[in-house]
């Protein structure tokens, strides 16, 4: 897990976990429960989806999510793939304990690999500097990615807007 906290004995959730290596992780570190959430399932994910294992789970419903207060909440590579970054925001700081923290790691458009274009062709930026068209011609799609250009502003005020305060930020 790429925070630099000791999850160990925490509640911690993974919040679009894809296929659940960040929560697992987590788990291995000794977190207390740890959690991964998305929207849908993942084939390739490292345990089933809503089966628990151990101090793991894995699973699709937000119900079984909002069961517990969390810890730790990680956010890895999440908002720029949503239409609604500052919803998520909002849930995540609903379902954090007073003493929490909400950790984010961001992969904006403007960044090298921003629109994943480079799992095809692989050059940096080329979403930027190749038309939609022409990326068209060599049979590749951007994945939904906000096209946030500005991305630390961007970011500032969907925290905000969530109510959340940014205590470090790397960059």
């Amino acid at each position: 897990v790429c925070v630099n906290k000791n999850l160990k004995d925490l509640i911690v959730l993974d919040y679009g976990c894809g296929e659940g290596y960040v929560a697992y992780e987590a788990a291995q570190q000794g977190a207390a429960w740890s959690v991964g959430y998305d929207i849908e399932s993942s084939p390739t994910s490292v345990v089933p989806f809503e089966e628990r294992k151990d101090t793991l789970l894995l699973t699709t419903d937000i119900s079984r999510v909002k069961t517990n207060s969390y810890d730790a909440i990680i956010l890895y590579d999440v908002l720029d793939h949503s239409n609604s970054p500052v919803e998520i925001l909002k849930t995540c700081n609903s379902l954090l304990k007073d003493d929490g923290e909400i950790y984010v790691r961001t992969h904006p458009f403007s960044s090298r690999h921003g629109g994943h274009a480079y799992k095809k062709l692989n050059k940096a930026f080329v979403h930027l500097i190749l038309s939609e068209q022409e990326l068209h011609k060599q049979e590749i799609s951007l994945s939904d990615n906000q096209e946030v250009l500005f991305p630390l502003k961007t970011y500032s005020q969907f925290f905000k807007a969530a109510n959340l305060a940014i205590k470090e930020q790397n960059i």
